[in-house]
Order: structure tokens, then sequence, then C-alpha cells
């Protein structure tokens, strides 16, 4: 066959009625070259990687799986390099960048309900609980690609560039302005939000955003906790907001805190295998006694893991 890959991106004939011929010659040649290039091509339960719009390379499963998976939801379009299935490719790397920037939430859910797991055998799947299905329909919200056929930019990607490029401070309104105005250029059935109200939403919906605390101005005290409530500082005595010309519009505090909380970001680290190896790579690595490297290795560490033990019992 061609080196051509573009069957990949023909799977349904004009009209919508069927599966073209040049698909399922694709399919067919795929499955074979897949099979040919593993360790164990004579395997009747051989699994292998299954490059479909929904497991996207992350799960493994039998080729007569692979098969139906492709049929039935199509092939991952910017998948044209089989870096996955044997293919040698200096840019596998780039490869598998693309797909993690794309699809890397969607990842991190199926890793975090036992995706891994599928490879294995007689292996067990649970249903996801509570929290990780609202954490799945979310995902499935913002992991798309911004537009139909971009595979550089995830809805949650763009809108994470768009948020960093406004650390410069836009206001609100012109915030919304640019995104009516992307979202004239961008093509039909684009995922851009309609403005930087939804776009906050759609942060808090994946629990990454933060909480905003009033500070003293001249950084005494929080107002927090048992002292949320007051208008003074306790200890300099100063305002908690601004002086305004607008009367009864004075709650524009002085300075604010933005707190990140620290919880839901660890779970979502460790929701990923991938990510959860690194978190854990101080505990893991082999240590060499005598030699510092990793702060792990420092005495304020191993004192603060003694401690750690001991507050347990």
């Amino acid at each position: 066959m061609s080196p051509d890959r573009s069957w990949i991106t023909k799977r349904i004939k004009p009209g919508g009625y069927g599966f073209t011929d040049e698909y399922n010659e694709g399919v067919k040649y795929f499955l074979a070259f897949a099979r040919s290039n593993s360790s164990k091509p004579n395997d009747p339960n051989l699994l292998i990687n299954c490059p479909c719009n929904t497991c996207r390379n992350a799960l493994y499963q039998l080729i007569p799986d692979v098969e139906f998976h492709l049929f039935a939801t199509g092939f991952l379009e910017s998948y044209t390099i089989w870096s996955f299935h044997g293919e040698a490719s200096a840019s596998r790397n780039e490869q598998m960048d693309d797909r993690e920037d794309v699809f890397d939430e969607y990842e991190m859910f199926m890793d975090a309900i036992g995706g891994g797991a599928f490879g294995a055998e007689n292996s067990s799947h649970e249903d996801p609980n509570e929290q990780a299905s609202t954490f799945l329909d979310n995902v499935n919200k913002v992991g798309e690609p911004i537009y139909p056929g971009n595979l550089k930019y995830s809805q949650l990607k763009f809108v994470t560039k768009l948020l960093h490029w406004n650390r410069n401070k836009c206001s609100d309104k012109a915030f919304d302005e640019l995104l009516l105005l992307l979202g004239d250029v961008f093509p039909d059935k684009h995922k851009l939000p309609l403005n930087y109200y939804a776009v906050k939403k759609m942060v808090k919906r994946l629990s990454l955003g933060y909480e905003k605390i009033h500070a003293c101005e001249n950084d005494c005290m929080l107002f927090y906790g048992g002292d949320k409530d007051l208008r003074n500082c306790k200890y300099c005595k100063l305002s908690r907001y601004k002086a305004t010309t607008n009367a009864g519009n004075n709650t524009v505090p002085r300075k604010v805190l933005r707190h990140f909380k620290i919880t839901d970001r660890l779970q979502r680290l460790y929701m990923s295998t991938r990510t959860a190896a690194h978190m854990k790579y101080h505990k893991n690595r082999i240590v060499t006694e005598g030699i510092l490297t990793h702060p792990a290795d420092g005495e304020e560490w191993k004192e603060f893991d003694k401690n750690l033990i001991l507050s347990r019992f």
C-alpha cells in the first residue's frame, strides 16, 4: 500500500451511508501491519494500542475489538505515523506530544478508572464513582478540539492559553470582545466559550479554580475564618476596602490573596499513571547513602516523614 494514509479521513461514503472501500482496505492494512510488528504476531489474544477516536492509543484492545472501534468511531486522524505499532520514526516524540496536548484530559480520566488495566489478562472493570463520572462529563466537554479538525488545541488548552495571555489584565469587557472576534473567525461548531464568565465556569467545573481571600494591604492578616467579616485590620486598623466616591459601593478590597487549593490538584496528578509516577519518584528511586540527589535525602525531609508517621499513632 502507498504511504499515503489519507484513507484515515475517508471513513464514510458521501451521503453518509456505509464505509468507503478505501477505508476498509486501510483498516485491514493497518491491522496486518500492527500484528506483523508485534512481539507475538501469532498470538490469537494479541493486544495492541487502539487508535480509534475513543481509545486514542491509551488503551490496549484485542485486534477484533480494535477493528470494531475503528469502524464505529473512526481512526484518530492525527495518528499518521504508527509509532505505537512498530513504525520506526524520529518523530515519535512529536506524535506523543500532539496526542497528549489535545487529549491529555481524557487519558487522565481513563487512567483514573483503570484504563491501564485493559491490557491485563482477566482484568475487571468497575464503574466510576460519582465524582469520577462528573469529572468525565466535564473532561468530555473541554478535551475536544477547539474546532473540528484542529489537532493542536483542545478547548481547555486554548482557553488556558487565553487566560495566560490575560495576565496583562485586560477588562472583562475587552476579554468578551476578544472571544466574540475569535468566534467569528473560527469555523462553525467551534467550542469557544461566549464570554469570560463562561470561561471561569468551565475552569471551576474542573476543580482547578481558586479561592479569593481579602488581605490587609500591609500584609498584617487575612480576612479569613473567624476574621472574615472584619472591615478593618485588627493590627494596623487600615480599612479592608478601598475608599470610593460611589456611596454604598465601598466593598472593593485593597488586596486579594488567590488561594489555589492543593487537594484538588493533587487528586488530578494522581489520577494519571503518568503523572502519579513522577509524584512518587522521590519514594521509589534508588537511593545512594551519603549522596544528596533529592530534597528527600535531607534531614529536614526525613524528620518530617518521621513526625508524620508518629502523628498517625
